[in-house]
């Protein structure tokens, strides 16, 4: 008995019609990647939806999360800024490196 299996090339993933028209690779228009494929919803639940907003930028919530969730005044959150604790800026990762590269925002 000879054993046989189909292998897949994952780098044609994003062509194959039938991972496109399960949905299992979905177009995504990430705000700083631009469109990118991602991974599909697997499983569809009746109420939960699909993914429809980007996971938030490293330090885009460091201010609110310091003021509203611990308390820290305006001007304490400037402090550490100042001392460097906390990044003054939002980090981004470029758009043609691998998302664990990182450049300063220009905002």
């Amino acid at each position: 008995m000879i054993s046989l299996q189909c292998r897949s090339n994952p780098e044609r993933h994003g062509e194959d019609p039938q991972i496109l028209e399960n949905g299992y690779l979905v177009d995504f228009d990430h705000p700083t990647l631009g469109k990118v494929k991602i991974p599909g919803t697997q499983a569809i639940l009746a109420k939960a939806g699909r993914t429809t907003s980007a996971a938030p930028e490293l330090g885009e919530h460091t201010d609110e999360i310091l003021g509203e969730l611990c308390g820290f005044s305006n001007k304490e959150i400037s402090a550490l800024r100042e001392k460097e604790v906390i990044e003054r800026e939002v980090l981004v990762p470029k758009r043609t490196e691998t998302p664990s590269s990182f450049k300063r925002s220009e905002s």
